[in-house]
């Protein structure tokens, strides 16, 4: 009976020890409002801005978004949210670490439209530099409307260093404007664990008091 009553205490102990859950969000909020133009199916074909992965074990992309104001035509273009790893300090486009799902508005006005990460998600390594990246390569073509994307003043939110990058190639990877600013607008959001320290057994035994 005496075993069985610390197998249970230490059972519990163990219950309540291991990983507590953190979300953790990114946030450059369009300060200066619809300010770059226009990205879709073409002629550009992608926009990115970095961010530095922050402290925390496990860090795992779990939403993208970005701030769209539709242009042009319609249908508008069919886009991605994506984060890649960085190259040369600029976007690689052979690393692609986290990616929603294709998505398409014609809703007016600049607004924040936010995907669950369909594919992939990391872990992040703190203190790398990442790039969040809105593209339309492959996934329409050039008689469907564009979008102006957000723009926020540099470092106004993270003292990050980072810029603005696009591409208005058909590879997909090569970009013509480098080391730009202002910044584009986005959010990314990451979950991770802490570890939780396991209680004491004279913790737990005083719980059953």
């Amino acid at each position: 009976m005496k075993f069985a009553s610390t197998f249970a205490l230490v059972a519990l102990a163990c219950m309540l020890a291991g990983a507590a859950f953190s979300t953790t969000i990114i946030s450059k909020p369009p300060d200066l409002g619809a300010f770059w133009q226009p990205v879709g199916n073409e002629p550009t074909y992608i926009y990115s801005d970095c961010f530095i992965a922050p402290a925390g074990p496990d860090l795992t992309v779990t939403q993208l978004g970005t701030w769209l104001q539709p242009i042009y035509e319609t249908p508008h273009a069919i886009v991605r949210f994506e984060i890649w790893g960085s190259l040369g300090g600029g976007p690689d486009c052979t690393n692609v670490i986290a990616a929603t799902a294709t998505f398409s508005t014609e809703a007016g006005g600049l607004n924040l439209y936010t995907l669950p990460v369909a594919t992939g998600g990391g872990p992040l390594v703190t203190g790398v530099k990442y790039f969040f990246v809105i593209t339309g390569f492959g996934l329409g073509n050039a008689n469907y409307g564009m979008y102006q994307v957000g723009g926020h003043t540099q470092n106004s939110v993270y003292q990050d260093n980072c810029t603005f990058w696009y591409s208005n190639q058909p590879d997909g990877c090569t970009f013509d404007g480098m080391n730009l600013t202002p910044e584009m607008a986005f959010e990314v959001t990451l979950s991770g664990t802490t570890a939780v320290e396991p209680l004491a057994i004279s913790r737990v035994k005083a719980l059953y008091r």
